[in-house]
């Protein structure tokens, strides 16, 4: 059984963010340290009366959420869904690649104490656990690529590797639901900051316009959310709609169309239309079978569905809040 393997590690800390990065793959692969410092502070004065400079530490904190999200699917495709232990284990695959970074804090920050609960204290534990699962998941994997170079499992017959993969197995299937509710509470926390702070905004009626368009896109969200149990004909209406809209929006809504702000352009440009309107349409070109369909409907990370729920429930609410922070 042939096995060429490697494992590089480099730790980072910078701010609250430690960047430990692992690879499992041929060898020669490379990895680093990457990502910028973050710097938090808290404060407990009112959402709708907070002056921009505290504004900023709301979005930081959904940052950490992201990140860690990010982290989250990550995991749970490499050491779950796409894991490969077992094939090369059973001599399925004369080779075994598998690629992984994985990144966590060393100190995590609390969220804002003015957040509205029980969202707040949900949304602080989802990313504690998140943050402690792709900490064990980067001295798992690490463990396993130093058992597997070591040929450790020809004095074991793959004991002690079968248990460190099981576990690896394990986080990435508990990631893979965590992501999930870090999605939804996402979600629920960035509606009812944009909600306190709207009224604030230096261009308060074009954020109602983006709220607005948002809960539009949502609606396709919502559909999505049922997985395999989506409706096609409920989906293409849905998609067909929004794409009417963006459309509309590229082509009469003022503030985008002289000299828009970043985050407003990367509202309605980059998200709504090239991540969600476009790959939708592309999608339901391409997924004309219903097995086409459940391939791209399914509740795995990095599917389809997954990818433009994302894009919608966490990328566009960020924009927003951008937005309401940028824009003068």
């Amino acid at each position: 059984m042939e096995l060429t393997l490697t494992a590089a590690r480099a730790i980072a800390t910078i701010g609250w963010w430690g960047a430990v990065a692992l690879v499992l793959g041929p060898a020669g692969a490379q990895a680093g340290p990457r990502d910028a410092p973050i710097v938090l502070a808290q404060s407990v004065t009112s959402i709708t009366t907070r002056a921009p400079n505290l504004l900023r530490q709301d979005t930081q904190y959904l940052d950490v959420a992201k990140r860690l999200r990010s982290q989250c699917e990550n995991a749970a495709w490499t050491l779950w869904k796409s894991n490969s232990y077992d094939r090369w284990r059973n001599r399925k695959s004369s080779m075994m690649t598998m690629h992984y970074m994985s990144s966590s804090y060393p100190k995590l920050p609390e969220p804002p104490q003015d957040w509205p609960e029980p969202a707040r204290s949900e949304l602080g534990a989802a990313v504690n656990k998140a943050n402690d699962l792709v900490k064990e998941a980067g001295t798992t994997f690490k463990s396993l690529a130093d058992y597997i170079n070591a040929k450790d499992y020809e004095d074991d017959k793959f004991k002690k590797g079968d248990e460190l993969n099981a576990r690896l197995l394990e986080i990435g299937e508990t990631c893979h639901r965590l992501f999930s509710e870090m999605t939804g509470l996402y979600t629920t926390i960035a509606e009812r900051l944009i909600e306190a702070r709207k009224s604030g905004a230096a261009h308060p009626e074009t954020v109602g316009t983006m709220v607005s368009d948002w809960k539009v896109a949502r609606g396709l969200s919502q559909e999505l959310a049922l997985h395999e149990k989506a409706d096609p004909a409920k989906v293409d209406a849905l998609v067909k709609e929004i794409s009417t809209l963006v459309d509309e929006r590229k082509a009469n809504f003022a503030p985008l169309k002289d000299n828009p702000d970043s985050a407003l352009k990367g509202f309605y440009e980059r998200t709504y239309n090239d991540q969600v309107a476009v790959k939708m349409r592309r999608f339901l070109r391409d997924a004309k079978s219903p097995k086409g369909f459940k391939d791209g409907a399914e509740d795995r990370p990095r599917s389809t569905f997954w990818s433009i729920r994302g894009e919608i429930d966490v990328a566009m609410p960020d924009a927003i809040l951008r937005y309401i922070q940028s824009a003068k």
